[in-house]
């Protein structure tokens, strides 16, 4: 009887701890292809640190943390900083990471950006179609991008082809 109690305690615990183990594994993704857009692509001369917003509260925030301190980046050294509204975005940021839950927040933080040389990922599927540059999804069980090169353009950005062409989707 104890033993069949314990076997389905150890059970419970194994499969609750996979989803947490999941979500620490995407959002490393994440942070390793922040990690690639930021060195594939290039920015006007920096004057300051290379500085990437969170915008919104996500596990992705730990992991960029971990790939971008004290690396350098479009010859500056990389800092994460969080936000919580868009007031408290920097001027000077590089690269805007929008978490899920603050995703209804896009098409103002669009406005806030545009013309500055920012680019703009978000967590949630084609985001690219109103505006972010680049929006994370799931393909076949996988973790992919789909691309707003028109955007990223228009945002003085330039990318290397190899980010294009491994794209999901490009508009």
């Amino acid at each position: 009887m104890y033993l069949k109690k314990y076997t389905l305690i150890a059970f419970l615990a194994a499969f609750s701890w996979f989803p947490t183990r999941a979500q620490i594994t995407i959002h490393r993704s994440y942070a390793l292809y922040v990690q690639s857009f930021a060195r594939y692509s290039s920015w006007p001369p920096l004057t300051g640190d290379f500085k990437i917003v969170v915008l919104g509260e996500t596990p992705a925030f730990d992991e960029l943390q971990k790939s971008f301190e004290g690396k350098v980046f479009a010859g500056a050294k990389g800092r994460v900083t969080r936000a919580t509204d868009i007031a408290g975005i920097s001027a000077d940021a590089c690269i805007i990471y929008l978490a899920d839950e603050k995703s209804n927040l896009l098409s103002d933080l669009v406005k806030y950006t545009e013309g500055k040389p920012i680019l703009i990922i978000t967590e949630r599927e084609r985001l690219h179609l109103e505006g972010a540059d680049i929006s994370f999804t799931m393909v076949d069980n996988r973790l992919r991008y789909d691309l707003n090169l028109k955007d990223i353009q228009k945002r003085n950005l330039k990318t290397a082809m190899q980010v294009v062409t491994l794209a999901h989707e490009t508009l």
